[in-house]
């Protein structure tokens, strides 16, 4: 026995404990007694060769084919196989239904040893037991085309459990085959099939009611790849093993069209798996409302597809054209505090209020892993660069290191001595910096747990933190308002940046390293410089505090997420193009503006001066004298006078309002390059290709003012291009093509001194505004900061890629803007001589340029145009809305960086890669978006608090937190009139008549305005507090109002007087409605009841109780019937004459507002949860549903639907039944 044990152990894999099974199973089974020792001698030493054995001995009892496909079967099914299915899968020619119950017995216990069989009394599928059999299996039968063949036997199984009838129904019981069918199509080559599938609106709704939605979405996601991802975000691991083992990858070649309807389809599916998932019957309505242009609306939409009977809820008007810009939901019914994205983009972590992390593949939702361990909320959650391992930092004071692979924890760090708020990796990974409360920043290593570094400075919480690309620096956010900037290495504070009023909730880095953003408390985020330690702007959009920032991976956008439920998207290349204007004819040398700021002047090539009115770029007219190209304009001192110079060799003065030439200047032999006033306007220069420049003063002739010369200056050997006075006037600096700066005395002629240093000509020079510092530009394309009284250069600026044709300061002096032959205009920080941003937009090379009084900055190109700038404006491009609550975390998907591909090409329009975002919420979701999905067309900027119809059904209005009260014509689905009066929240409205709107809010007033004239026509006084509902009879003579003053009033719209006053409710009154015409008045109140009032005796006619909270809603359906809603979804149904409830429906959320349609058949009621629910009246059965992106707080019903929801969005819909 010890010999056997001894050669059995000496086989190379003998340490493995797989190896020993599979060895004594071997003996165990087929092994001798007696000829043991000669079995253990000739075992294979490895698994691999000890696996053919066992295979082989398999075959030579069984069959070859059999055991090749039963082992093949399992391992291309992506769960395993029932025993009831294997049988029937391996049924044998001979055999009737199924392999006889003895012969699989046989096969099952001797290939036992290899597989995962469940016991009997927990019956489920089959798989092979270990990733080692796999590998055998794979190796020893799986070609290419048996693999293919088995997937398609397994698709034909599938299908025919999923589609019993074989009529394109989808009526099979069992949701295995559903789960199993689209992948084994997929590899088995049967793309017609899948393609049916895949586009079957019946399938998916099928799919989504044995709740696999998030699994065919995965199937979506595996059929869009033909060999090369669409995108990174989609790019999952394989979620079958079967995908590697073909070495020809399944191929849409040649049927391109019917992959495109797939591939809408997913999209379909993607943004409405969390709704379908929950309600699959809602899937023919949701694809009729994506855009008629995708395929899902238009297969919803074909005669016959959707079953007769259904209703749907479709868009009135309105319909938006654009995909959805959320492109996935995840709901986890909880507040979620923290998600990421991984470095590749294929996988989201998320963590929500139940203290689990959770792994989710981010194409298709799918739960890769759930890592429990922390005891209080996580903060802020990191992939490691090489994403193998996952940080999750918690206010239990711990930061726990998880292996991504195998969900496993690797190590916790315990060593702050409060909550931890925040984590991030070294861009090199072998550090985890974490940010706590305790005031300090650890650097600590996530192998061992030990603190490598220690970064302190802040005096308060810190709650953010991260590294500069290069890993050489350390920026921390903190409460005490201040960023500061270590070394990484010394853990020394390099700077400290203030800017910020409150605590600072975010920092990022630029992936350049020179720039940083932050967010706060304070509503802004703030661009600075990190090599200068200066901020360069503060962009200001967010309503509440911004409590997540980052950067886009190329740099270019800005992300942030705020309190106020938005993510908003922002370029982070500043400057923002206010205004453009195209030339008649020709293009323009140089521009020049006006010192009171009003016009511009352009030096054309066309030998015209052309004025324009700065404000709108509108053309006023042109100044025609030269008989050459003009090269040089400037305005006189009072802006009433225009200056140019010519290739003529000539200036001329003009008038500018008459644009008629006062006075011609001559002297130069050469063309005219450049004009300058002094401030004062004592003194005009010019300056030649003669290799001069001239000193011109103004002298009075009557009530005329002329010049005459008073200098040449001579000293330069080459053209001189440009010339830049002292603010004082009294020094003049002439830049040369001789690559030199002469400095001059302008009273005495003289020279005073030369700076030399550029390489090439110089185009340009400009004085600072306090005289001390000039800056040059030159064909060497750079710029050089100089000191003046120095003569020395102070920085030397390069950026750009061409030579530089123009400099200017800012009129604050702290900033200096540049123009290139390469199309971009540079701004950079003056006194710390950094680039702070590029302004892009001109097609060919720049001119010039001119800077406003005011800071504009004008150009002019060889593209024959004028752009005007706000040279550091930061520009909002996408205000993402869906998310119910505060939004705790944002992020841009890596994987445009990854793949390298262009922001903003046209192929990448739609993409969910390139501009994904991924946003998590107190709402419970977290979100994936379309960062340039365009706008929702109709609403307010925050929640809509009522709407109402005009009686005719063309008119609606709206009233919202925004303060505003809106008007909306129907027809044209624009805006028709802003109602202007209301200082605070609109809290009602109601139309009187077509013509008349009454309308109250926060000011605890009633308005009664003329629609037509947009004009406040009386103003209703009573009401001491904030007036929650309004209601008008249905001839218009009367007027309901309540308001939480406890008060119910009515009033006479006659006169405009209060008839009576009701004060029966014991707390706030919540909404108000008329019922049985004008004879009864219904309220609603906090205090849980509703009363029913008689307007002819002035007094309360029931009071109706039942309710188990506050009544927030009420509706009359004009037919003796009244309803009430209260705050925990209960809906009372009451007879108006007895005041007895006739029924009780529980919805399924807080009712927020309650109407019956207009036929009185239906009650709607719009709902906390963002959905709007459509029962019937007389059995209250629910027949409709619409999913709104937030929770729903208005409604109203006339021939159309209009909902309103907690974003300020509104939806005008309509009730259909297919017939």
């Amino acid at each position: 026995m010890n010999d056997q044990m001894r050669v059995l152990v000496a086989y190379p894999d003998a340490d493995l404990p797989l190896y020993l099974t599979l060895a004594c199973q071997e003996l165990r089974v087929f092994g001798v007694y007696e000829e043991l020792s000669t079995r253990i001698a000739a075992l294979g030493g490895t698994i691999g060769r000890l696996m053919d054995d066992c295979l082989e001995r398999l075959e030579s009892d069984h069959g070859r084919p059999q055991v090749r496909l039963l082992l093949s079967l399992l391992l291309l099914a992506r769960g395993g196989l029932l025993e009831s299915e294997l049988r029937q899968l391996l049924r044998r020619p001979e055999d009737d239904d199924e392999m006889p119950l003895a012969v699989w017995t046989r096969l099952l216990v001797a290939a036992s040893y290899l597989l995962s069989v469940p016991p009997a009394e927990q019956p489920g599928p089959i798989v092979l037991g270990h990733a080692e059999v796999a590998a055998a299996v794979r190796k020893r039968y799986l070609d290419t085309e048996f693999a293919a063949q088995c997937h398609r036997q397994l698709a034909r199984f599938f299908l025919d459990r999923a589609d019993p009838t074989g009529n394109g129904q989808w009526t099979g019981t069992e949701g295995r085959a559903f789960s199993e069918l689209p992948h084994h199509l997929w590899h088995g080559g049967e793309l017609a099939t899948l393609g049916a599938v895949l586009t079957s609106l019946i399938y998916v709704e099928a799919a989504c009611r044995h709740g696999l939605g998030f699994e065919l979405l995965a199937d979506y996601v595996e059929v869009s790849d033909d060999g090369k991802r669409r995108d990174a975000a989609d790019a999952e691991p394989s979620i079958s093993a079967s995908t590697a083992l073909n070495s020809r990858a399944p191929s849409w070649k040649g049927q391109e069209a019917l992959r495109g309807k797939v591939d809408e389809f997913r999209q379909f599916l993607r943004s409405n798996v969390h709704i379908l998932n929950r309600q699959p019957d809602l899937t023919y309505q949701q694809a009729a409302n994506q855009p008629d242009s995708t395929y899902p609306a238009q297969r919803a939409r074909e005669p016959g597809s959707a079953p007769v009977g259904t209703w749907w809820v479709q868009w009135a008007l309105g319909k938006p054209q654009q995909r959805d810009p959320c492109t996935l939901t995840l709901q986890f019914g909880q507040p979620v505090t923290a998600a990421c994205f991984s470095p590749d983009g294929s996988l989201l972590a998320c963590a929500a209020t139940d203290c689990a992390v959770r792994i989710v593949r981010s194409g298709s939702g799918q739960e890769v892993a759930a890592l429990p361990g922390h005891s209080s909320r996580i903060a802020a959650l990191a992939f490691s660069p090489d994403q193998l391992l996952l940080a999750s930092a918690s206010w239990d004071e711990s930061t726990r290191v998880w292996d991504v692979s195998t969900g496993g924890l690797q190590v916790t760090l315990t060593s702050h001595k409060r909550l931890v708020n925040g984590c991030v990796w070294s861009p090199d990974g072998k550090g985890l910096l974490t940010a706590s409360w305790d005031g300090a920043l650890l650097l600590s290593s996530p192998v061992t747990g030990t603190i490598i570094k220690s970064y302190k400075g802040h005096m308060k919480p810190v709650n953010c933190a991260c590294f500069s690309p290069d890993g050489k620096l350390v920026v921390s956010g903190s409460w005490d308002s201040t960023i500061k900037l270590f070394n990484s290495e010394t853990a020394e504070v390099l700077q400290e940046l203030s800017g910020h009023t409150k605590s600072i909730r975010g920092v990022a880095f630029a992936p350049n390293g020179r720039q940083l953003v932050s967010c706060g408390m304070d509503n802004t985020i703030r661009l600075w410089d990190a090599v200068a330690g200066k901020e360069i702007t503060a962009l200001a959009g967010h309503s509440k505090s911004v409590n997540s920032c980052a950067f886009s991976p190329d740099g270019m956008r800005l992300l942030s997420a705020s309190d106020d439920a938005t993510v908003k998207v922002w370029t982070a290349v500043l400057g923002t193009e206010t205004n453009v204007a195209r030339l008649v004819a020709g293009f323009a040398n140089a521009i020049a503006y006006s010192p009171d700021g009003k016009w511009l002047a352009t030096a054309g090539s066309e030998c015209q001066l052309v004025l324009y009115d700065a404000l709108n770029l509108s053309e006023l007219g042109a100044c025609v004298g030269h008989s050459r190209s003009i090269g040089a304009c400037v305005f006189t001192v009072d802006s009433r006078r225009v200056v140019s110079g010519s290739d003529d060799s000539t200036m001329i003065v003009w008038d500018r309002a008459t644009r008629r030439a006062l006075q011609t200047l001559s002297g130069h032999r050469g063309p005219v390059t450049g004009c300058v006033l002094s401030a004062d306007g004592a003194v005009l220069v010019s300056t030649s290709d003669d290799f001069t420049a001239r000193v011109w003063a103004p002298e009075r002739h009557g009530s005329e003012e002329r010049y005459r010369e008073v200098h040449t200056l001579s000293g330069h050997t080459a053209p001189v291009r440009s010339g830049a006075l002292s603010p004082n006037g009294k020094l003049l600096v002439t830049a040369s093509r001789d690559t030199r700066l002469l400095l001059w005395n302008t009273s005495t002629g003289k020279l005073i001194t030369t700076l030399g240093g550029h390489l090439d000509w110089i185009n340009h020079v400009a004085f600072s505004p306090n005289g001390k510092r000039a800056v040059s530009c030159s064909w060497d394309y750079n710029l050089k900061v100089w000191d003046v009284a120095k003569a020395e250069v102070k920085f030397t600026l390069t950026g750009h890629t061409s030579a530089v044709s123009c400099c200017a300061y800012s009129p604050d002096g702290k900033k200096i803007i540049s123009s290139s032959y390469d199309g971009t205009l540079k701004v950079w920080d003056a006194s710390a001589g950094t680039e702070i941003t590029s302004l892009i937009g001109h097609a060919e090379r720049i001119n010039g340029l001119a800077v406003s009084p005011t800071g504009e900055v004008a150009s002019v190109s060889d593209d024959a145009t004028i752009r005007v700038w706000d040279a550091l404006a930061g520009s909002e491009l996408a205000t993402l809305v869906g998310h119910a609550g505060v939004i705790d975390s944002c992020s841009f998907c890596p994987v445009a960086a990854a793949h390298g591909r262009p922001v903003l090409s046209d192929r990448d329009k739609h993409s969910e890669a390139s501009f994904s975002v991924l946003s998590c919420s107190a709402d419970g979701t977290v979100k994936v978006w379309d960062a340039q999905a365009e706008p929702h067309a109709l609403g307010h900027a925050k929640a809509v608090n009522a709407c109402a119809f005009s009686a005719d059904g063309l008119t609606m209005a709206s009233g919202s937190d925004d303060h505003s009260l809106k008007v909306w014509n129907l027809q044209t689905q624009q805006l028709q009139r802003a109602l202007r009066g209301h200082s605070g929240a609109v809290r009602a409205c109601v139309f009187v008549n077509d013509s008349t709107l009454a309308s109250g809010g926060d000011e605890g007033l009633v308005y009664i305005w003329d629609i037509a004239r947009g004009s406040l026509a009386a103003t209703l006084e009573g009401h001491t507090n904030s007036v929650r509902g309004l209601a008008a009879s249905l001839d218009g003579q009367l007027l309901a109002s309540c308001a939480w003053d406890g008060f119910v009033r009515l009033w006479d719209l006659n006169s405009h007087t209060q008839l009576h006053h009701w004060h029966e409710h014991t707390d706030w009154v919540l909404c108000v409605a008329f019922a049985s015409g004008r004879r009864l008045v219904l309220s609603g109140s906090a205090d849980g009841t509703a009363v029913l009032y008689d307007t002819v005796r002035m007094a309360v006619h029931h009071v109706l109780k039942g309710h188990r909270g506050w009544v927030l809603s009420c509706a009359s359906s004009g037919a003796g019937l009244v309803a009430t809603a209260d705050v925990t979804g209960l809906v009372i149904g009451w007879d108006v004459d007895s005041g007895r409830a006739l029924w009780r429906l529980e919805c399924q959320a807080r009712v927020n507002c309650l109407r019956f349609s207009a036929n009185s058949k239906a009650l709607l009621a719009a709902a906390q949860d963002g959905t709007m629910r459509i029962y019937s009246a007389a059995t209250q059965k629910l027949i409709s549903q619409f999913v709104s992106t937030a929770p729903c707080t208005a409604l109203a019903v006339s021939r159309s639907i209009v909902l309103g929801d907690d974003l300020g969005r509104l939806y005008l819909l309509q009730l259909s039944r297919v017939s």
